[in-house]
């Protein structure tokens, strides 16, 4: 009995030390709880009829064509369960290549979930069980980024970043507005490029402040990315894959 008293006080004053850590643990266990509640009972959606089967499809064969529109890593993290449950995957060849590619995914996932109808509820289910597990995964990095650096610093790689995206936006709009005059857009920015150019020189200035540190860590985070995309995202880009359908098409 004195060993578990002693246990118990032990639990309790660190609960009172680490206060604040307790509570965003328990509430990010709460969370995952209530998802994985709701998950049970939630009918499957429209995107996930076409997506899960695509899932599936990415992972065993490495090819992300099949729907290019979903980030990557989601497919790949929802079709893991589904390497456990095994169901019967239809063969690309299968569905008529000259159909439309909208089209194509849909008689693509209509023939997988006609051929897996008995396995329909475990399958909706455990896809979605990964990104339950990466929302906490997030949560959980996030809360140890936040107990260990400093708010304020923080604060500057966000600030830095975003400011960064909005001169990338601001060049986007002269770019295009040169490359692709008669793309269609909803609202036209005015005086290109001279509203962008302002906009550019504005951030700029606005990082002109920050410490050197801040902008290390960004070229440090901006290198990584550049690497990520080298190897992985010019490979599979959606633009480039598109222009190379259409060169086929051009040449005849």
């Amino acid at each position: 009995m004195d060993s578990i008293r002693a246990a118990f006080e032990r639990a309790r004053l660190w609960l009172i030390t680490y206060r604040v850590e307790a509570l965003c643990a328990g509430i990010l266990l709460a969370m995952a709880l209530n998802m994985i509640a709701v998950t049970a009972r939630k009918s499957i959606t429209a995107d996930e009829i076409v997506l899960i089967p695509a899932a599936y499809y990415n992972l065993i064969t490495d090819d992300f064509q099949l729907v290019r529109e979903h980030p990557p890593l989601s497919k790949l993290l929802a079709g893991v369960p589904l390497l456990f449950l095994q169901p019967n995957e239809p063969a690309p060849n299968q569905i008529d290549p000259s159909t439309a590619r909208a089209d194509r995914e849909w008689a693509y996932a209509t023939r997988f979930w006609h051929d897996n109808r008995e396995q329909f509820e475990a399958i909706s289910f455990w896809t979605r069980i990964p990104m339950i597990a990466l929302t906490i995964g997030f949560g959980l990095l996030i809360s140890v980024i936040a107990a260990f650096v400093p708010l304020s610093e923080i604060v500057k790689l966000v600030n830095i970043g975003t400011l960064f995206a909005f001169i990338l936006v601001n060049a986007g709009v002269i770019i295009l507005r040169r490359t692709k005059p008669d793309m269609e857009r909803p609202f036209r920015v005015p005086l290109v490029p001279v509203f962008p150019v302002i906009g550019i020189a504005l951030c700029l200035w606005l990082m002109k402040d920050l410490p050197a540190s801040t902008w290390l860590r960004f070229f440090g985070w901006l290198a990584i990315g550049m690497v990520i995309y080298a190897f992985y995202g010019y490979k599979h880009s959606r633009l480039r894959a598109s222009e190379g359908s259409r060169e086929p098409e051009a040449t005849r």
